[in-house]
């Protein structure tokens, strides 16, 4: 989730998924929008008004910068695809080998030649027990904090 407070706007917009484009928003109150993707999801909530609706000084500690994580994280993967290094994931006594590293998500192939798309999204929410996720988490030694709130 990313979480991006327009000061000029006094507007917070609540990034809960990258899974396509905004396809419909909806009004839910005078001061809330919801917008969703092309399978009717959920994949944002606009507040304005914020200063007045939200407790601002609750959102500011939150700012944990997650993009320099997925940055970083995201060179390591790179590096790993050129020289062909796996990734084990312990738990499952597996390896994968990265495929693709996009702008907001990585492709691995496992043994079996099957590929999984894992998301910066699932990397930040945790998804405890997924040993794929975890691995790649801790290349890119991610924080514990599952948010991030930047200001424009």
């Amino acid at each position: 989730m990313r979480i991006t407070y327009d000061a000029a706007a006094d507007a917070v917009y609540l990034r809960l998924s990258h899974s396509g484009g905004i396809v419909t928003t909806k009004q839910v109150d005078q001061d809330i929008l919801i917008d969703f993707n092309q399978k009717d999801q959920v994949i944002g909530i606009e507040v304005l008004s914020a200063s007045k609706r939200l407790r601002m000084s609750e959102l500011e500690p939150v700012a944990v910068k997650l993009d320099t994580h997925w940055t970083t994280l995201s060179e390591t993967l790179r590096s790993h695809k050129a020289e062909g290094f796996p990734i084990a994931a312990s738990k499952q006594r597996e390896s994968y080998h990265v495929k693709e590293v996009g702008l907001d998500y990585v492709l691995v192939q496992d043994e079996r030649d099957e590929t999984r798309k894992v998301t910066a999204l699932q990397l930040f929410a945790g998804q405890p027990g997924d040993a794929l996720i975890e691995s790649l988490r801790a290349l890119g030694e991610y924080p514990d904090s599952k948010n991030e709130v930047t200001r424009r």
